[in-house]
């Protein structure tokens, strides 16, 4: 059956009756069925009836150590043992807390203060707010837009749903909010200035589109932009090399603050701990969250640069009091995770891993460029994006009602394979850190049948 119902008849009649699933069609459900999984062990889920399939998207590019990890267990039990909470509001801290903020900021050069929230949303709220409390606070209210990529995603709550550019998203809650201005993605694949792509005089990957936004706005009317270093839900977008690095170029000639959100880039997902390490990009704010407590218990933050903490403590600066915050941030039994999750990773010398996987991985995927129905392979460490197109030559894509990346994504979880399929036509694949070869070689085969198998559906093509 698609989707591959594998779970208890009182989970599937309580899961149909009661639980609201994000990003799920609520019409389909009863057909398609909802997947019930009662474990994980290593890069494996086990649903309810035995069945086992393989993690191929780190759950949401979440779970980078895998599942069943008793060192992280422990650390949350011992932590539930001696301090289960603690609110941070008013100078109150934990061990737990300073110690990790102590070791994040030892991974970002350049950045020394961290405030911790509850997830990836969060942060990038908190970032934005934070830009626009900077300029205010250096008396430029004014200077209050934020501008985002086509096809980044940054979040779903109130402002960074805004900031996310994916249409999909925004019909059902009203119109984005008019304060934050998109600029175009390096999507050389369908690059707004032309396909074939030249990235090398391209005006959106030399950043000169983004220049000429800003000027076009007025440069004292920006706050700040966000970027994600590899555009996940997006589709894997891989921004050519040194792309970073000419945005923060543009943002310094017009004193805009760079934040770079990474979500699901940090803690290893490209063979670094940040993936601005890769061009030395030093940001003035780094956001986080998923992996950093492998995905075990919530936790995310936002770091900000010398400059901003500096700014944010000092004594000359009126109000100093920062009106922001959450009933979590800076949960000790979070904290205490997320410290065993930098250890383990150290550990196991996980970003050297990383890289070694990396290597089979585009090795693996090198074939899948020869499907018919593959239009592009993009990867940037464990990181693969696939996507799926109506004719390779014109690059036409499928209508959107056809859902060929979801169509692919239920193959492969009936075949074994946990993967997704983004904005209808991309399918993803982001497995665990500590995946095996076999393991690898084994996912990518799926994820190859699954796509032929799915291949014709009897649907005009879209431009």
């Amino acid at each position: 059956m698609v989707g591959g119902r594998v779970s208890s008849p009182d989970h599937l009649a309580g899961d149909l009756a009661h639980l609201v699933h994000p990003l799920t069609d609520h019409s389909q459900l009863p057909s398609t069925g909802p997947l019930v999984i009662v474990r994980g062990e290593g890069c494996e889920l086990v649903a309810a009836e035995g069945r086992r399939l393989i993690d191929g998207c780190s759950g949401l590019w979440t779970v980078n150590l895998g599942h069943g990890r008793n060192d992280l267990v422990k650390a949350a039990g011992a932590q539930l043992q001696t301090l289960p909470y603690l609110s941070t509001f008013g100078g109150v801290s934990s061990p737990p807390a300073i110690e990790l903020a102590e070791r994040i900021t030892a991974l970002t050069p350049g950045l020394s203060g961290v405030f911790f929230v509850s997830g990836g949303s969060e942060a990038n709220e908190s970032a934005i707010k934070l830009a626009r409390r900077h300029w205010i606070h250096r008396g430029m209210p004014q200077k209050s837009i934020v501008l985002a990529h086509d096809r980044g995603y940054h979040g779903l709550s109130g402002v960074t749903t805004t900031a996310t550019r994916l249409r999909a998203y925004h019909p059902d809650f009203g119109d984005p909010a008019p304060d934050v201005v998109e600029v175009p993605a390096p999507y050389t694949y369908r690059c707004e200035a032309g396909v074939p792509c030249d990235p090398a005089v391209c005006p959106i990957c030399q950043g000169d589109a983004l220049e000429r936004k800003i000027e076009e706005i007025g440069p004292d009317r920006v706050a700040a932009l966000i970027v994600e270093p590899v555009f996940g839900s997006g589709g894997v977008i891989v921004p050519p090399a040194g792309y970073l690095r000419r945005l923060r170029e543009v943002c310094d000639r017009h004193d805009v603050l760079l934040i770079v959100d990474e979500v699901i880039t940090g803690f290893g997902r490209t063979g670094t701990w940040f993936a601005c390490e890769d061009e030395g990009v030093v940001a003035d704010m780094i956001t986080f969250a998923k992996g950093v407590t492998n995905g075990y218990i919530p936790l995310g933050g936002v770091v900000l640069s010398d400059a901003l903490w500096d700014e944010l403590r000092d004594p000359g600066r009126r109000p100093g009091y920062l009106m922001h915050g959450f009933t979590h941030s800076g949960h000790p039994v979070a904290c205490a995770v997320a410290l065993a999750t930098i250890e383990a990773i150290e550990r196991e010398d996980l970003l050297v891993q990383v890289g070694e996987s990396s290597e089979l991985l585009a090795d693996a995927v090198a074939p899948l460029r020869d499907l018919p129905e593959v239009g592009e392979v993009r990867q940037a460490g464990l990181m693969v994006g696939v996507e799926l197109v109506a004719d390779r030559e014109t690059r036409q894509r499928w209508p959107v009602e056809a859902e060929r990346g979801r169509r692919a994504a239920y193959a492969a979880r009936d075949r074994g394979l946990l993967t997704r399929g983004l904005l209808d036509d991309i399918l993803c694949f982001a497995p665990p850190f500590t995946i095996s070869e076999q393991m690898l070689r084994l996912s990518v085969e799926i994820l190859g049948e699954s796509i032929a198998a799915t291949g014709d559906l009897h649907a005009e093509p879209r431009v």
